[in-house]
């Protein structure tokens, strides 16, 4: 292609465009759309500087002042990690000249650079080349994460807990005999180089923490944060916005009208367990024969050591997640009443928490790797690390973009924590292609006329992320939320008598209400599910069930169609803002059926 101006114009990655228009309003949302515009001449980055967590500077104006001990000289006759910032957007042709010079491409740094591994030879070369503004030495201070003083947790314990990142060609068994001989004990290996993921746990004395940095094949050295955890009327509010002040009828929303409850999906959730006996999940013919034959949970399996598998779950979290999801107890009692929002939809579930709350040492890729293989395309996750990490990017963050960059058509959700507004958004929900959920108001316990869904939480946390992302992406009711409540052990297969659901908002039998982001995120996750069913039934772009107009929608395209649809809540301004991200997810706001008087026009293409 060639703009006007005679300057070629390269497009890649997705594109994925959604044109609502109502009212005379046009609303566009274009998602993963990379457009580089290169001149004749090389202009100068509109931001030029080298920008990493530790350290952020112009190579031009000047490197930073380092500390001796966490400088490195280049290895003359080896292979080094070095810093090659390029001029301006980046072009595939420059790349492969380096390439071809002996370069390897590693990690991608702010702004438009990469660490390569090259020799001191080629370094010289490189670095004469038109096209590249500089070239340093990736150097063991910029390795270290600020917040490493938080890495102890018992002031007795002489060893610091970190996770160390390796650059995902290294050597794994020489790195660790390196760690080893410092007087490291390395836990916890995480190796999925296709991935470019290589982590481990280390500990370690601080005192070998700059000895640690310099090894080369070492990224990034960060402190073991604690992981944490973080429905009746939800069902509505993410399908529709209600101003009546009395409680809907029994399966009277406008999603599940037209016939999308989630039918042949699969969600995937991880959490703390999941009560199979309950008579939401309960499959009479198949109690704990978990597969495709279960009308509900086609996988119920421990992660890591510790988790195990047994009904009435440590705390009931795991449960009431599911619940929220897809809990569907119409299969006995023939009422929707209190099921989850894609109540039809089936779970493939991983624990990953033990009987005393303790969450295990699970790798989080073989989670997603197993639910992607049992057919989940959306995934759900209401847990996440403690308020020390706010912001960060952490290990599983990365991991979530990593799987939804390899796997296009699985979209990951995430809660945003509850430690707002103090603290802000709590990692993994700081992931860039996931959707961050944070919590509205629901209902109270004594009326359905009580309630504040276009009202934030006082506890769900904001954005931005460390490096000044918007977060959340939406919201979801997330406050006084009526689901699952695990039954300890004790049968309760017919929601009936002393368990039955209550009609009424009142906490005992199977149903318990609770309050969190852990609650919403499962709500919106729920209403992806939807979303999905949408596409893969063909009700686009007709209005109606057409199969030959179904198609499988990238990840992409079901986020922003909850984006798109998202309601700006009264009780905020500034739309979209750090608090509600694009605001509360809406089905019936962006979802086209036949009589609509909107129209909903979508591009899905999925190159790049």
């Amino acid at each position: 292609m060639a703009s006007s101006s005679g300057s070629s114009v390269d497009i890649s990655a997705n594109l994925f465009i959604i044109k609502l228009m109502k009212g005379g309003i046009q609303r566009f949302l274009i998602c993963s759309l990379i457009l580089v515009l290169v001149g004749v001449a090389f202009g100068q980055p509109k931001d030029p500087t080298i920008s990493m967590v530790s350290y952020k500077f112009d190579p031009l104006q000047g490197v930073p002042k380092i500390p001796p001990e966490l400088t490195a000289q280049p290895d003359p006759t080896g292979e080094n990690y070095y810093i090659v910032q390029f001029q301006g957007p980046i072009q595939n042709k420059w790349k492969y000249e380096i390439q071809q010079l002996g370069g390897k491409f590693l990690d991608y740094i702010n702004h438009f650079a990469f660490v390569v591994k090259m020799t001191e030879k080629d370094k010289q070369i490189v670095e004469e080349l038109p096209y590249v503004r500089w070239v340093g030495l990736f150097q063991p201070a910029y390795k270290l994460d600020p917040k490493l003083g938080k890495a102890r947790y018992d002031p007795k314990d002489p060893k610091y807990n970190l996770v160390v990142w390796l650059f995902h060609d290294a050597d794994t068994g020489e790195v660790f005999k390196k760690m080893r001989a410092l007087g490291g004990e390395v836990e916890n290996p995480v190796c999925f180089p296709d991935y470019r993921i290589v982590r481990t746990e280390l500990r370690i004395e601080p005192t070998q923490i700059d000895a640690l940095a310099q090894i080369p094949e070492v990224k990034w050295i960060s402190h073991k944060a604690h992981k944490e955890l973080k429905n009746h009327n939800t069902v509505f509010f993410v399908q529709q916005y209600g101003t009546s002040g009395t409680v809907p009828a029994d399966g009277d929303t406008s999603i599940w009208k037209r016939g999308i409850h989630g039918e042949n999906q699969i969600i995937g959730i991880t959490d703390t367990g999941l009560d199979y006996n309950h008579c939401a999940f309960r499959d009479p013919d198949h109690l704990t024969d978990f597969g495709t034959a279960h009308r509900k949970i086609v996988r119920n399996q421990a992660y890591g050591t510790g988790a195990e598998l047994y009904d009435g779950e440590t705390d009931g979290h795991g449960s009431h997640v599911c619940g929220t999801a897809a809990g569907d107890q119409s299969y006995i009692t023939g009422s929707t009443w209190n099921n989850g929002v894609a109540y039809r939809a089936k779970i493939s579930f991983a624990d990953v928490v033990d009987c005393a709350g303790n969450f295990s040492n699970f790798t989080y890729l073989t989670i997603l790797s197993d639910a992607y293989s049992d057919g989940a395309r959306i995934h759900s996750n209401s847990w996440g690390y403690d308020a020390s990490t706010e912001g960060d990017y952490n290990y599983e963050a990365v991991d979530a973009d990593a799987f939804m960059w390899n796997h296009k058509d699985f979209l990951i959700f995430f809660a945003a924590g509850n430690d707002g507004p103090t603290y802000r958004v709590e990692p993994p929900a700081t992931a860039k292609d996931i959707v961050t959920v944070g919590a509205s108001g629901g209902t109270d316990n004594t009326s359905y006329s009580n309630r504040d869904e276009n009202q934030m939480t006082d506890y769900s946390c904001p954005g931005p992320c460390d490096d000044g992302r918007r977060k959340p992406t939406v919201t979801a009711p997330g406050h006084w939320i009526a689901s699952v409540d695990n039954d300890d052990g004790d049968c309760c297969p017919n929601c009936a008598a002393t368990c039955a659901y209550e009609s009424t908002f009142t906490s005992g039998g199977s149903v318990y209400i609770w309050t969190g982001t852990s609650m919403a995120c499962p709500a919106a996750a729920g209403a992806g599910v939807l979303v999905r069913q949408y596409f893969t039934e063909g009700w686009y772009p007709s209005g109606t069930k057409n199969p030959s107009d179904a198609f499988t929608p990238s990840a992409a395209l079901i986020k922003a169609v909850l984006v798109n649809g998202a309601m700006d809540m009264t009780g905020e301004s500034d739309w979209p803002n750090m608090n509600q991200g694009f605001g509360r997810v809406e089905l019936e706001n962006v979802l086209y059926f036949a009589g609509d008087s909107r129209v909903l026009n979508v591009v899905d293409e999925t190159v790049g």
